[in-house]
């Protein structure tokens, strides 16, 4: 499963009038269903503001260490999209909406996170 975490970045850092996130990005076995063993990479997309191609930039995570962990910082939301390559050569590609939903719980408005 395709799943992410946010913390407010310290010091505290706006953009755009938005209040920038810490947010990892990273794969989650659900139960006994896959195994983070059988995934060789995975290819993370954020869309056209991230990196300096003309429709964005690809990161890819290769060190299952840390559950194919993809760290950077956020303000806003948007849609992550993830191929996951396995270690047969499949692949399927999920997504996932990142979003500051969880703002409050650091006492953060949810107007100045989304």
């Amino acid at each position: 499963m395709l799943v992410h975490t946010i913390k407010p970045s310290d010091p505290p850092e706006f953009i755009e009038g938005y209040r920038v996130f810490d947010v990892s990005v990273f794969l989650h076995p659900h139960r006994n269903f896959g195994k983070l063993n059988d995934v060789r990479r995975v290819t993370y997309f954020f869309g056209e503001k991230w990196g300096k191609g003309k429709h964005g930039s690809k990161f890819v995570v290769s060190s299952g260490n840390d559950q194919f962990a993809m760290s950077a910082k956020m303000y806003g939301t948007f849609l992550c999209v993830a191929t996951i390559t396995f270690q047969d050569g499949t692949e399927v590609e999920v997504d996932r909406y990142l979003d500051v939903e969880m703002a409050p719980v650091f006492g953060i408005s949810p107007n100045s996170a989304r």
